[in-house]
Formats: structure tokens, sequence, C-alpha cells
């Protein structure tokens, strides 16, 4: 892992994603 920011391994789930989404957010779409 480095220093770069969260990003899911899967690109479809970003669209999901709010910008600024909460981890929790980001962790239940996951």
């Amino acid at each position: 892992m480095d220093h770069e920011p969260y990003v899911p391994e899967e690109p479809q789930v970003i669209l999901t994603i709010p910008p600024g989404a909460p981890m929790e957010t980001i962790m239940a779409t996951l």
C-alpha cells in the first residue's frame, strides 16, 4: 500500500460512490 488515496479495486464501484463519501458508506457499498 502506497500513500495514495483510497481507490476500490473495481472501477464500477467508484461510479456509485459520491465524492467525499465517508469510509462507512464506501465499505457498505463494496
